[in-house]
Parts: C-alpha cells; structure tokens; sequence
C-alpha cells in the first residue's frame, strides 16, 4: 500500500465471509378460497433466532405471518394468484438476511 509521499508498507488482512442465509422451501401449495392454510419456512446459514417478514408483496387476505417463528396461518379469504418476498434476518450484528420469493395460486 502507497501513502502518496512514496512510502509503502505491506500487512495481512483477514476477510471472513459469512454463508448466506437460505430460506426454505423454495415454492409453496397452491389453496382454495375457504381453506384453512399453514406453513413455517425454515432459515438457514445465519445465526438463530431469526426474525421474519414480508419484505415485498402482500399475503392472500386472511393469513399472517408470525415475525417470531416463521409460520403462516389463517382461512384464505380471497382468490388470485399473490406474490411475496419472505425475509429472515438473523440475530447478528448486524443483522445477515436471506430472502425467498413466493407465488400462491388460491
């Protein structure tokens, strides 16, 4: 490394670069209006407990998401086909995340 006056020096830097985190399954059931749904996605990669969302796109009407588990659940309220993104951030700091995009037929 050049310090612009011509002196150098030379070092080691030691880079350590952490394993994405994954979010699973990779697709999802489709499900009918009136049905009950659950799922709990899995996060791997990171360092537990995660933490959950919906960062982009909109659950069908009538299912949550539980930010502390990973889980969906709820009666599906209304038909179309829903896309989402599920984001898992990990309990690092600061925080690593995965993301997994969805699409649900109801």
């Amino acid at each position: 490394m050049s310090d612009g006056h011509g002196g150098s020096t030379t070092g080691v830097v030691n880079v350590t670069v952490a394993p994405p985190i994954n979010v699973a399954p990779a697709t999802l059931p489709a499900t009918t209006v009136g049905s009950p749904y659950a799922h709990t996605f899995v996060a791997s990669g990171g360092t537990a407990p995660y933490r959950w969302s919906v960062s982009s796109g909109a659950l069908p009407g009538g299912v949550q998401l539980d930010t502390a588990t990973g889980s969906v659940s709820g009666t599906v309220l209304q038909s179309g086909t829903f896309s989402f993104t599920i984001q898992a951030a990990d309990s690092s700091s600061p925080p690593r995340v995965g993301t997994q995009a969805y699409s649900v037929t109801v």
